[in-house]
Order: structure tokens, then C-alpha cells, then sequence
């Protein structure tokens, strides 16, 4: 998601499963990033289920946080993480799962020292 740190989204079923549960957002490269904070915002007290990864230009991938439990309606979550290869991601994928038609925004940040 190029130029946005921030997307509205509704958890919405699939064909053949579970639907729009990804957001993808890009890591400029043109500055060395210390660590990259999530933030979570759930627009209804519900279950939803976060997984985090960081891609990385030669292919690989890490799994840099899952998690799931109740969340409350308009509270903000947060988490820092820094990159577990030492190599600094092109790509962060989030997944949030959780209950029919319940919506969220989740952000991104890119962050030095």
C-alpha cells in the first residue's frame, strides 16, 4: 500500500475461505529503518486474530508476531518490532482475522532512531 500508513478494512468472507484479510505496505529503501510500529484499531468489541511478516528482497520471509484475543471498540494497539534478520524488510504483510463484517484499521510505521 504505497503512501498510505493506514487502511480501513471490514473483514468480508471469501469464495473459498477467508477473504480481504491481508494489507500489504512497502518499506522504502531510500533510508535504513531501525524498527517498524503497528498500530491496531478495532471498530467493534470482537475476537480478531493479527499475524505480522516481514518480506525480504531475496525472497525470504519472517514471521514477526501472532497473536489473537478480545479487542475493545476504538482502543488503540500497539507494537514495535525490528526486523529478526538484521535485513531491513521491502514489505510488511498484515493478516487480521476475526468475525464477519467487523472492521478495524491497522497502520504501519517505519521509524530511526
Amino acid at each position: 500500500t504505497a503512501g498510505q500508513t493506514q487502511i480501513r478494512k471490514q473483514i468480508r468472507p471469501g469464495f473459498l475461505g477467508p477473504g480481504n484479510i491481508n494489507v500489504d505496505f512497502s518499506v522504502p529503501s531510500t533510508e535504513k529503518f531501525e524498527f517498524y510500529e503497528v498500530t491496531f484499531i478495532p471498530e467493534n468489541d470482537a475476537n480478531y486474530r493479527v499475524d505480522v511478516n516481514f518480506r525480504y528482497s531475496d525472497g525470504s520471509q519472517s514471521n514477526v508476531w501472532s497473536g489473537s484475543g478480545d479487542a475493545q471498540r476504538d482502543q488503540t494497539y500497539s507494537r514495535r518490532f525490528s526486523s529478526p534478520t538484521g535485513e531491513q524488510p521491502f514489505l510488511i504483510n498484515t493478516s487480521v482475522a476475526g468475525e464477519r463484517n467487523i472492521a478495524y484499521t491497522i497502520g504501519i510505521s517505519a521509524c530511526v532512531n
